[in-house]
């Protein structure tokens, strides 16, 4: 068999990367990490706290007692502190596991009873949501400290998945895009809630992190590498062959993207693409920056944007050449011969500042530092404004 050199690069990059990846399991009592709280609300003891028991229940169920219908309701709660994941490196995976086990009650088998699925197909979905409201597992109740009862969460859920598996086993939940958003801004982190769609007639108890087990506790497991990708960076305006004036201004757009996230940039520019001068650094990513454009005239000018990610990979890209010319108008030291019979002149620099007027004069002395200027002309019937720009 004949392998192509693409088949070893891939190979190489496969190897490599398995090499940097390294994976960390936060679970209490795990190499002394203690920084899983969990607990779960109930609907029909809405100010009672569950946070101090061994065990974790999610359930939805109805049941006729003499003329009506009593809904119960419960939902798990749990949030993993994520300091302990090295920074600089990228999330690849995040996977949230949690053992589920059987109760010892002679009539029922198993607290896992989803007997109604015959009735209401797909109803017995799980759903797991990211939580929007700082929590204790101490304190936490149906109604508190929510400003919704039941759980302050997002919209939308992160995870649909029918209730199918057997008890005395691991349930996981891939989060990794979740913990990936976390462990980059973790005053957003407040965990996850669990629980069953409307109707499903479905109930399922976990062991908690205070189980006396520590093997069979909740656990995040989190897979990362050392980021070691720069950021993509592409530069769009100004665009090749695009003219600009001197003292005008101009948006020196780009899109930067990282694997990670973009931490900050630096904006730098060349008249003849070799010799650079910084025209902005900052943190962040903003897409765009208002340039005043030098007075400079060129014909090879470049713009180079960098970005750096937080472990500091930079990328950087070149605009296309563009050129910057004089504006149109006068550009002497000395104003002369330009002007009507009775006339005033007032000069106006970039700032809106008056810093010289005449009024009359055969020729108007120049001495006006280097800069772009505003020449305001009077006469008897009418006015006019021209921009210049001085360059000594």
């Amino acid at each position: 068999m004949k392998f192509t050199k693409s088949f070893f690069l891939l190979l190489l990059f496969w190897f490599v990367s398995t090499l940097i990846a390294d994976t960390i399991v936060l679970q209490n009592g795990l190499e002394g990490y203690d920084g899983c709280n969990d607990s779960y609300i109930y609907v029909n003891r809405s100010s009672s706290n569950y946070g101090s028991l061994d065990s974790l229940s999610a359930k939805y169920d109805m049941i006729y007692y003499g003329g009506g219908f009593t809904i119960y309701r419960k939902r798990v709660v749990i949030r993993f502190d994520l300091s302990s994941i090295p920074e600089h490196t990228e999330i690849t995976n995040a996977t949230l596991s949690l053992y589920a086990y059987s109760d010892d009650y002679p009539e029922q088998n198993r607290l896992r009873d989803c007997s109604n699925k015959k009735n209401d197909k797909g109803n017995d979905t799980k759903e797991l949501y990211k939580l929007t409201s700082c929590w204790i597992d101490t304190l936490v109740t149906w109604r508190s400290p929510w400003e919704k009862n039941g759980g302050d969460f997002v919209e939308f859920a992160l995870i649909d998945s029918n209730d199918n598996s057997e008890v005395q086993v691991w349930e996981n939940f891939d989060v990794t895009s979740t913990v990936k958003s976390h462990a980059l801004c973790p005053a957003e982190n407040f965990g996850f809630i669990i629980k069953f769609r409307r109707r499903s007639r479905c109930n399922v108890n976990y062991y908690s992190s205070e189980h006396s087990d520590q093997e069979k506790r909740p656990k995040l497991a989190v897979t990362f590498k050392q980021d070691v990708e720069a950021p993509d960076v592409k530069v769009s305006s100004p665009a090749e062959g695009q003219v600009l004036k001197q003292g005008d201004f101009c948006e020196i757009e780009w899109n930067a993207i990282d694997n990670v996230i973009v931490a900050s940039r630096a904006i730098h520019f060349s008249p003849d693409g070799s010799t650079w001068s910084l025209i902005d650094s900052t943190a962040g990513n903003t897409g765009a920056f208002r340039w005043k454009v030098p007075l400079i005239a060129s014909t090879n000018c470049r713009i180079r944007v960098t970005a750096f990610d937080p472990a500091g990979n930079a990328g950087h890209n070149i605009s296309g050449i563009f050129t910057i010319e004089k504006p149109a108008g006068i550009n002497p030291e000395r104003f002369s011969t330009i002007f009507p019979r009775n006339y005033k002149v007032i000069v106006i620099n970039a700032s809106g500042r008056t810093v010289a007027s005449f009024k009359n004069e055969k020729e108007i002395a120049g001495g006006l530092p280097n800069g772009v200027y505003y020449i305001k002309t009077f006469t008897k019937n009418s006015s006019f404004v021209k921009k210049t720009a001085v360059m000594k």
